[in-house]
């Protein structure tokens, strides 16, 4: 586009240029948002995958020295805590699943949203710059619904029955182990 002379009103051809290239590099600009939102989402799902299996392996290697060590007879006071730890273990992980899935779903509805805003952009007759401005006001409408973080809930549960279900596992083994006379 040449140089405009700020004291003269650009013609009907230099608007329409100017509005054409507005919406061309808003409609690169949303697809390339798209993109990086859907890849996100994708990287998020592959990180749940890994992370169950890392969560499996751990319960599964606990449970299989407790399983190994047959000859020891747990008190019902240390088999009740055992429990308690591998139930808020799976809890955990539950927990941890509802959170993926929580985050995948926020950018899955913000990948969505740039979607929809290239599919504006596209069907847009803008032929001024009022008309622009009015665009410019309907994309920013279309987005401001959209939450600005994914829920932070089940994250804080998996974190806490984490925790819990550690300490509880490892309390009841420390506790056989020591003989301590807190579980029996």
């Amino acid at each position: 586009m040449t140089t405009m002379d700020v004291n003269k009103p650009p013609s009907k051809a230099e608007l329409q240029q100017y509005i054409h290239k507005y919406k061309l590099d808003a409609q690169r600009e949303a697809n390339e948002d798209m993109d990086r939102l859907f890849e996100r989402s994708n990287m998020l799902q592959q990180k749940l995958n890994a992370d169950l299996i890392v969560f499996a392996s751990v319960v599964l290697t606990i449970m299989g020295g407790i399983i190994a060590a047959r000859e020891v007879t747990l008190s019902q006071h240390v088999k009740l805590v055992l429990a308690a730890g591998m139930f808020a273990l799976l809890v955990s992980i539950l927990a941890g699943l509802a959170s993926y899935k929580t985050m995948s779903n926020f950018w899955l509805k913000w990948a969505r949203t740039k979607h929809e805003r290239g599919g504006i952009i596209e069907n847009d007759t803008s032929k001024t710059y009022d008309d622009l401005v009015a665009l410019r006001r309907k994309m920013m409408e279309h987005e401001k619904k959209l939450p600005e973080t994914s829920s932070k809930l089940f994250e804080q549960i998996q974190l806490a029955c984490f925790i819990v279900g550690l300490l509880l596992v490892v309390a009841s083994i420390a506790g056989e182990m020591f003989d301590f006379s807190l579980f029996r």
